[in-house]
């Protein structure tokens, strides 16, 4: 399978830039689109041709297939025809308009047949496709299409099967985030070759989902982990996280973002993953709560806090984790030495406030919580009876604070989430929110006796719980660059 990149310029010298860099980026396949050239030299072309040792495909992509070409189609067919006489390997024609060029085009150069939809799937005919194929069985073809839930994206699959086994050559690309999954799982769909993108500022910017060059070939190595995740929040932490640690461990990783909008679109996606979609899935917000009821089995965290936000797969099996349940446990081992069942205050309820709830009444702590949203805290009495709202305790030392409340950020009040009563005695505070170093409470740690955890650290704990139950061992805690990790900070 090839790795193809696309080059887009307005010169033949931008062009030729292009081609030199995505060579060396291990590219096997050049696609030159040229409709956004100012002018068309043949003779510059063909000197740029005849210096390209890898295959090259022509492409003049019309306005009404989100291309640059304004030419009157008569003007644009003559044109097409005098590229295919031209040393390349392949022509991209676009169906309905170009059916007309197929039968002129010389037998050395194969033409590629593309069928978009930018939209949905409703404008691919896959029977229109066979009967093409019937007519002109060498046609390589080129379906790009929009799936927008987990059921389009698998008549995507259902449709390069059906390609594959009848011996057509084909692409079949998802566009969109959603359909980012195709790009990366080429081999499985019998493509013969994937599109990549030689960098976000050089070549085809427009093609929705398309993923860098470095990316695709990633992808092509069979041992790469490819992991998915449902929810949005934090994926950039996550997906760089895993990389890095997975390449300190001679390993590569792709991290892919699958958008979700209804519980039955995540039951597909989950009965997809027992076949092999994903090698492990990361879950996050609200997913968290109502994956748990599609588990085949739960891990003892899950027991103890009713969320799930991680997924690996045995012998087809469903296996939930959640890894925020080990992250406190790991955070206050040593604490728990000393003082067998601690009091806790948990200001704010988020996904590390929930973990932290379920961990320590499972030792027998005293637990408080205070939340502004008296709905929530409500469920999560009804959920755990030995909770203790704040407004009814008469506990006045504390050992440890877990903190939910990003006060702080941008946009909310510069001032310590929790009453300064309570940061009196604390000997460790745990805050879960992911923000620059100058958090209220990490100032305030000057002025009382606590160790301070920050919400970066507890981040880089989630990402070694994960690397640990599917590896059984991490690389050390410290060769994680929590600059690199949070740079955009």
């Amino acid at each position: 399978m090839h790795l193809a990149a696309v080059l887009l310029s307005d010169t033949i010298e931008g062009l030729s830039m292009q081609a030199e860099i995505a060579v060396k980026r291990n590219a096997t396949l050049l696609e030159f689109r040229l409709d956004a050239l100012k002018n068309i030299s043949y003779t510059d072309l063909a000197d740029l041709f005849s210096r390209i040792q890898v295959p090259k495909i022509v492409t003049y992509r019309s306005t009404w297939n989100n291309g640059r070409s304004t030419l009157p189609r008569s003007d644009r067919e003559e044109l097409l025809l005098s590229l295919s006489e031209m040393d390349i390997d392949y022509i991209d024609f676009e169906y309905p308009h170009d059916m007309a060029l197929v039968p002129k085009i010389p037998d050395n150069v194969r033409i590629v047949l593309s069928f978009f939809d930018f939209e949905g799937l409703a404008k691919i005919y896959f029977e229109t496709i066979e009967s093409i194929i019937q007519s002109f069985p060498k046609l390589i073809i080129k379906i790009g299409a929009t799936p927008v839930n987990i059921s389009d994206l698998k008549v995507l699959w259902r449709w390069a099967h059906i390609l594959q086994k009848n011996n057509i050559d084909h692409i079949v690309l998802g566009l969109g985030q959603i359909g980012q999954i195709t790009r990366i799982k080429g081999y499985d769909l019998g493509n013969v070759w994937v599109y990549g993108q030689i960098d976000e500022k050089i070549g085809e910017p427009f093609s929705p989902g398309m993923l860098r060059l470095s990316v695709i070939e990633r992808s092509l190595d069979p041992e790469t982990i490819i992991v998915g995740q449902i929810g949005t929040k934090h994926f950039r932490y996550y997906s760089r996280g895993i990389r890095f640690l997975y390449k300190l461990m001679g390993k590569k990783a792709i991290v892919l973002n699958v958008p979700l909008e209804y519980e039955a679109e995540m039951v597909g996606l989950l009965n997809w993953i027992k076949d092999g979609l994903f090698d492990y899935l990361i879950v996050e917000d609200i997913w968290s709560d109502i994956l748990v009821n599609y588990l085949d089995r739960e891990d003892m965290s899950i027991t103890e806090t009713s969320r799930c936000n991680f997924i690996k797969v045995v012998n087809k099996e469903l296996v939930g984790y959640n890894t925020e349940y080990y992250v406190i446990q790991s955070l206050v081992e040593d604490y728990i030495r000393e003082t067998l069942s601690p009091f806790v205050y948990v200001e704010g309820v988020n996904s590390i406030g929930k973990a932290a709830i379920g961990y320590f009444l499972s030792i027998d702590s005293e637990v408080v919580i205070r939340n502004r949203t008296s709905s929530k805290t409500e469920n999560l009495m009804r959920r755990y009876p030995k909770l203790i709202n704040n407004k009814k305790s008469l506990i006045q030392n504390y050992d440890i604070l877990v903190n939910c409340i990003p006060f702080g950020l941008p946009g909310l009040p510069k001032m310590t989430p929790v009453p300064l009563s309570i940061l009196n005695n604390l000997r460790l505070v745990i805050d879960s929110v992911i923000a620059p170093d100058d958090l209220p409470l990490s100032m305030e740690q000057e002025n009382y006796n606590f160790e301070y955890v920050d919400g970066k650290e507890v981040f880089i704990d989630k990402l070694l719980e994960i690397i640990k139950i599917v590896n059984g061992q991490t690389p050390p805690k410290a060769s994680l660059n929590v600059s690199i990790l949070f740079r955009d900070l």
